[in-house]
């Protein structure tokens, strides 16, 4: 098969994704959409699973379709500090996320040492629900 010669169908298959991803990649600009024949059934690139898999690693980094589709396009003048400046801003989300996880993480910890004191003593009622309704 041809590199230009793949039909949706196929590109959906070999990316591992849904054609109507691909269908909605396009609605989004973010994958071109080839021309119709009078006949038959458009055709695609090798260069489209390419570019899905770029989408998905992307997606994979926490962002966005919207962002892919502002930032992450070839040629746009300043790309590479719009990009910095994205990935630095995520990289701060996360930060904060990661520390109201790892509170979370000890709460529940400390809650679970609790309960576990508490069942060894014989307690009928839970602390976890306890703390809940405090």
């Amino acid at each position: 098969m041809s590199p230009t010669n793949l039909t949706i169908s196929r590109v959906a298959q070999l990316a591992g994704v849904n054609i109507e991803t691909i269908r909605y990649y396009q609605r989004l600009g973010l994958l071109a959409q080839p021309d119709k024949p009078s006949r038959g059934y458009r055709r695609y690139s090798a260069q489209t699973i390419e570019d899905i898999f770029f989408i998905k690693r992307a997606q994979g980094l926490g962002f966005t379709l919207k962002e892919i589709s502002t930032v992450f396009q070839p040629g746009i003048t300043g790309a590479c500090n719009d990009i910095s400046a994205l990935t630095a801003s995520k990289v701060s989300l996360l930060e904060i996320k990661l520390t109201e996880l790892t509170k979370l993480k000890n709460t529940l910890t400390a809650l679970l040492g609790q309960c576990n004191i508490c069942r060894d003593q014989g307690a009928q009622a839970c602390v976890i629900l306890q703390a809940l309704h405090d």
